[in-house]
């Protein structure tokens, strides 16, 4: 070492010399040419986390990667994190939950933590999974990169904007099919989703006008208080206000 600039320019190889034999010679190396081989050894520790707070995948993604970075190469022969992958908004069927070590070799600056996300054909709202790191190995946490929102993003087709997926209309998933093209599919006054889902009190059926056949309206029936799916419970027409008309000659 210069002892002026405390500077490493050699270091022992080899040689004969002892505290008993101090005039042996010893053999020291170029450390310029030794250092690219060690430097990852002799680095400071680095930090890492999550990148980003917020990742979105889309729900037919399958496996994805939530990137963790770090500042500075990762020493060898290997840095490590713990992460553990629950549930935010999302059901069990949405994503696979999972725990696990993640390994950063030495050199690297990027690994990535595998989600496993399930398809479905249900229409639905997007929906988040948390993914946490935990217990660094020979790395340090970076400040407010422990967690990670990953937003799963429905990508079902809605063709005609109604709440419930093509797959769901054609395929009847709620008990009813329906048409996909139209909102309304028996222009009754009441979308798709609000009747197979009962949205206004009781489930109807989307391509009848009048589920019960009672002889009054699906829509008649909720705006007067009586069930649209029981023939029993029908609204008396003459309690339903009925506006009057003057006509003008």
């Amino acid at each position: 070492m210069l002892a002026g600039t405390q500077q490493i320019v050699g270091q022992l190889w080899g040689g004969y010399a002892s505290c008993s034999f101090p005039d042996q010679p010893d053999y020291f190396g170029r450390f310029d040419i030794t250092y690219p081989i060690v430097k990852y050894f002799l680095g400071t520790t680095p930090s890492g986390g999550f990148s980003s707070a917020t990742y979105s995948f889309s729900e037919s993604a399958g496996i994805s990667s939530i990137p963790i970075t770090l500042d500075s190469p990762a020493n060898y022969p290997f840095v490590s994190v713990g992460y553990t992958i629950a549930a935010g908004t999302a059901q069990s069927g949405d994503f696979v939950a999972a725990e696990g070590v993640l390994i950063i070799p030495g050199g690297a600056l990027e690994a990535s933590v595998p989600l496993s996300i399930l398809s479905d054909t249900l229409h639905e709202s997007t929906e988040t999974v948390l993914v946490t790191l935990h217990d660094p190995l020979y790395m340090k946490q970076k400040s407010g990169s422990a967690q990670a929102i990953v937003q799963i993003l429905d990508d079902d087709p809605d063709r005609d904007g109604d709440g419930l997926s093509d797959y769901e209309e054609e395929h009847g998933t709620f008990g009813h099919v329906s048409n996909p093209d139209q909102p309304d599919s028996d222009f009754d006054g009441l979308t798709d989703d609000v009747e197979v889902l009962g949205l206004r009190g009781s489930a109807t059926n989307p391509m009848s006008g009048d589920s019960d056949g009672d002889g009054v309206s699906d829509l008649m029936e909720i705006l007067g208080g009586s069930n649209p799916a029981d023939p029993a419970s029908t609204v008396a027409l003459s309690s339903l206000a009925i506006p009057w008309f003057k006509v003008v000659r």
